[in-house]
């Protein structure tokens, strides 16, 4: 049975900050998220497991706390929406013959990147084996981030564990056709203590540098407002004090012009 917390958990949102810097995380560590566990161990943890893992230590160094399984359905089913917004504007591609149609549903700014960078790697039509590719249409932002990607991890990867005899493999997402074929090729295998100690990597300061000084100018544009809204109120009530000063003055005249009438009638 489910608790309050958990609950809680589940409903709750992912501030902005958090979810761009989750869709970088996801786009860095991609190949490795869709990479197969092979091995005669069923009790080591799987490639996906140690993306979130990573994540999770990421997203803590920025003050975003989040449980496992919350990333891991978060990831899941922000995935599964892009692609079903792909899918759909695939199928609208084909009844109008061809252009780009307007998204289907309308996506918040982490997941427009991460529609831009799966459109960008899978949206290219026409590809004999049946495969799509992102050749043809991918845009500026997609092609640094997989140049960014082959420089930093080779396409394929080989993890043991030397408890296990376990084997990761990683799957080559932009060539299917190729990778079955290729992988001992392309591949270098680490010991699973190496792999470890490789992604303890202390996280990056330069997101909580520019999410420290955004909140700092929000801060000072609060304040200015609020200051302006107090001398808005000042300005009101010296209104109003004039006011009732001309209303008084306003009754002293009826009063005077009352006793002048009542002084010549009588």
């Amino acid at each position: 049975m489910e608790t309050i917390k958990e609950r809680k958990e589940k409903s709750a949102s992912m501030p902005e900050d958090a979810a761009l810097l989750l869709v970088d995380l996801y786009i860095r560590d991609e190949k490795m998220y869709n990479g197969r566990l092979i091995g005669g161990s069923k009790n080591g943890k799987s490639p996906r497991q140690l993306c979130i893992a990573k994540w999770l230590t990421e997203l803590s160094a920025i003050g975003c706390d989040k449980t496992v399984d919350y990333l891991t359905n978060r990831i899941r089913g922000d995935l599964q929406l892009v692609r079903s917004v792909l899918s759909e504007e695939k199928t609208e591609r084909g009844k109008t013959g061809g252009g780009l149609p307007k998204k289907s549903k309308k996506l918040d700014l982490a997941r427009t990147k991460l529609y831009e960078h799966l459109r960008g790697s899978h949206l290219v039509e026409g590809l004999s084996c049946g495969f799509e590719s992102g050749a043809g249409e991918t845009s500026t932002v997609a092609k640094e981030t997989h140049q960014i990607d082959i420089l930093s991890e080779s396409s394929n990867m080989l993890t043991s564990n030397s408890g296990s005899d376990e084997i990761v493999i990683e799957d080559d997402v932009d060539n299917p056709c190729s990778s079955s074929n290729n992988a001992s090729e392309k591949t270098k295998t680490t010991s699973f203590k190496d792999f470890a100690k490789s992604s303890r990597k202390r996280p990056s300061t330069k997101n909580t540098d520019e999410i420290c000084d955004l909140r700092r100018s929000l801060l000072t544009a609060e304040i200015q407002l609020a200051e302006k809204k107090a001398r808005n109120l000042d300005k009101e009530y010296e209104q109003m004090k004039k006011k009732d000063d001309i209303l008084a003055i306003e009754k002293e005249t009826a009063i005077l012009k009352r006793t002048l009438l009542m002084q010549k009638l009588q």
